[in-house]
């Protein structure tokens, strides 16, 4: 029994990191194709189009590959010239940004400093024909984004929609982003899957998944929505920035599925240039790459199959912690 809740707190933890409050069941994964409940949206995400998209892309590649990809940093022979041979100002990394027609901005759902940094980035990429798009949000949730960003339902009208407390919204940055959206006239859009099938499972069922298999937070079909969203977008010449949790941008991922299907490769903002896992010292990970050269208004970018930037942006441990007790201590005691 304390095995099982040590076990699904670890689970908990990695979950934390990935905005997935509401993470949806591998047993779910044929609900996306197969359910006729799907309304038409803007993005026509609709249960045809995903079925056509689906084909394009190889879902053995994108599962295999996943665990086994080498962080780029970790196999660089002489770090400390690596981070000096490759970091450059903010201001450069906007630059190429701009000329770039897909933008991932992976963030920590747990950091509320990641989402005032994503106000700071899209503030200096931002263009008349950019569109936002925010995982914290389904694709079946445009309506009411649309009717927020024109105000005609209150902001509380919003929220109550959503599968997200106002309060956590708040806390973690996420009303910030919106207000700043909203009051910059950016074109918003909702993609991650839709809301329906999120909330029919809960994260304890969830969690007993993932601990088997990754595959229980249906990475699959929930980068497959948001693919589909990107690439209506795309389709009516527009550029997109997307806001999305930091284990959806690893290349094999989304941008491995978005490139495949638009043949456009995104360019990615990661927070921080090491991994998060349970055994990495977050504050001693954001000193060191400090005082490697990688501070305040620098970004380390690595060309490899993507073009990536990495930031330090210093982790507020104390925010984190309270984020694990809320959402997956306390469910566990």
């Amino acid at each position: 029994m304390v095995f099982g809740k040590i076990s699904k707190f670890l689970a908990g933890a990695v979950i934390s990191f990935n905005l997935a409050v509401s993470p949806v069941l591998a047993g779910t994964s044929s609900q996306l194709s197969s359910s006729s409940s799907i309304e038409p949206i803007e993005e026509k995400t609709s249960k045809d189009a995903l079925l056509e998209l689906e084909k394009t892309i190889d879902e053995r590649v994108y599962n295999a590959t996943y665990f086994i990809q080498a962080d780029k940093l970790t196999s660089a022979s002489n770090i400390e010239e690596y981070i000096k041979n490759n970091t450059i100002s903010e201001k450069d990394m906007y630059g190429e940004l701009k000329k770039e027609s897909i933008v991932m901005l992976a963030d920590t759902h747990c950091f509320s400093r990641h989402r005032k940094k994503m106000i700071e980035i899209i503030k200096n990429i931002n263009r008349e024909n950019l569109a936002v798009g925010l995982e914290t949000f389904g694709t079946d949730m445009q309506r009411h984004i649309d009717d927020y960003m024109h105000s005609r339902i209150s902001l509380e009208k919003f929220v109550s929609m959503t599968r997200y407390s106002e309060r956590e919204l708040k806390k973690y940055g996420y009303v910030n982003l919106l207000e700043f959206l909203k009051e910059s006239n950016i074109k918003t859009i909702g993609v991650d899957m839709p809301n329906f099938i999120v909330k029919s499972t809960t994260a304890e069922a969830s969690i007993s998944v993932f601990i088997n298999q990754y595959s229980g937070f249906d990475f699959f079909n929930r980068d497959l929505a948001t693919t589909k969203a990107v690439i209506g977008r795309l389709n009516e010449g527009e550029d997109v920035a997307i806001v999305i949790g930091g284990i959806h941008a690893r290349e094999d991922h989304l941008p491995y599925m978005i490139e495949e299907a638009s043949s456009k490769k995104p360019a990615i903002v990661f927070q921080q240039p090491y991994p998060i896992r349970k055994s990495t010292s977050l504050a001693g990970e954001y000193e060191r790459f400090k005082e490697l050269g990688l501070g305040k208004g620098k970004a380390l970018k690595v060309n490899g199959n993507y073009k990536e930037f990495y930031l330090n942006i210093e982790p507020d441990i104390k925010e984190m912690h309270e984020y694990m007790k809320e959402n997956f201590i306390s469910s566990q005691e």
